[in-house]
């Protein structure tokens, strides 16, 4: 019932076309790991506070306490069904805070209602 922090980013930067090409650095994308996985870790959150019914247990307990995601191996506590929309809002807010090109705010709004719709 959970997926990994590390699948969602690798999403996220093909939506972002901004995949890492070289294995241990950074050095080739636009987007450090840190930052997406902070938006990331929003994102959880926003579904936490939207969705609150995708956090209970099979016997309808509530699954206590999300935990920070900070890395790779981090524990996204969703069904695997999701990790598209998360990367969608990771992607959202990516392109809102990059304001280098005036069309990063219109994809930025699209990827943002294709994470709500993925709640639906």
């Amino acid at each position: 019932m959970s997926i990994t922090a590390g699948t969602v980013i690798t999403i996220a930067r093909q939506k972002l076309h901004d995949t890492v090409i070289s294995p241990n650095t950074e050095a080739d994308c636009r987007w450090r790991d840190t930052v997406l996985y902070s938006y990331l870790d929003s994102a959880h959150r926003d579904v936490y506070r939207l969705r609150p019914d995708l956090f209970l247990s099979s016997t309808g307990n509530a699954i206590t306490g999300l935990t920070t995601i900070t890395g790779t191996s981090s524990t996204v506590v969703l069904s695997a069904s999701f990790r598209e929309c998360l990367a969608y809002a990771v992607a959202s807010a990516a392109l809102a805070e990059d304001t280098d090109d005036p069309a990063n705010a219109s994809q930025s709004k699209l990827f943002y209602s294709k994470f709500i719709e993925g709640l639906s």
